[in-house]
């Protein structure tokens, strides 16, 4: 276990160091390409419950610089989801 932790915590420490070279950009530093490419909400049907209680449904299309879910809204302006939950629908 120990190892592991090692190992853990140095591939985080080159991760930080990487997106502190570039001022914190993530997309400059390859943060925003590989959490695109494992995140599993991009590309599914969602519903997404929002603060306050809306919902809205559509398709999670990608993520921004800023982390949040662009949602593609059906009959609607595409959103950009900050917080609430999202369920993935089948």
């Amino acid at each position: 276990r120990e190892d592991l932790l090692v190992d853990l915590l140095d591939r985080l420490r080159e991760r930080y160091l990487a997106w502190v070279a570039v001022g914190g950009a993530a997309r400059d530093c390859g943060l925003l390409d590989d959490y695109r490419s494992r995140c599993l909400t991009i590309g599914r049907d969602v519903r997404a419950h929002l603060p306050g209680g809306e919902v809205l449904d559509g398709r999670a299309v990608d993520v921004d610089e800023s982390g949040r879910l662009r949602i593609e809204v059906r009959d609607g302006e595409p959103v950009l989801l900050a917080a609430g939950d999202v369920e993935h629908l089948r």
